[in-house]
């Protein structure tokens, strides 16, 4: 019986280091993404490109004791905290496509865009 103890702690170290490495490559294009994004549609500065960072920090800081702690309360508690991250994430990637829709920027004629250049 203690060999199978052994194997299946084994076992399950083991899943939750796979299962950690496969979401850290589904996740880490995300913060890559949305630095590009911003960059596309502004100039990124020092000063803005601190505050990404700033809240890629506090976000990663801050959420895994928040999941220990709702953990204690009740287990269940921590996919409902996954499911309100993940919704409150796909709101702000719709938000920033409806934000960056082109039929929202001015369109101008060939005549139009040479007049404005050689402003």
């Amino acid at each position: 019986a203690d060999k199978l103890s052994n194997r299946y702690e084994v076992i399950m170290i083991s899943n939750l280091y796979l299962g950690e490495a496969v979401m850290g490559f589904f996740v880490s294009w995300q913060f890559g993404t949305g630095f590009s994004w911003t960059s596309h549609h502004m100039n990124i500065t020092g000063f803005l490109s601190s505050i990404f960072f700033i809240g890629l920090g506090f976000g990663s800081l801050s959420s895994p004791p928040l999941a220990g702690y709702l953990f204690t309360i009740n287990p269940m508690s921590v996919l409902y905290l996954v499911a309100a991250m993940v919704s409150l994430q796909a709101l702000t990637v719709l938000l920033l496509r409806i934000i960056s829709r082109p039929s929202l920027k001015p369109t101008y004629t060939h005549e139009e865009a040479e007049r404005l250049e050689s402003l």
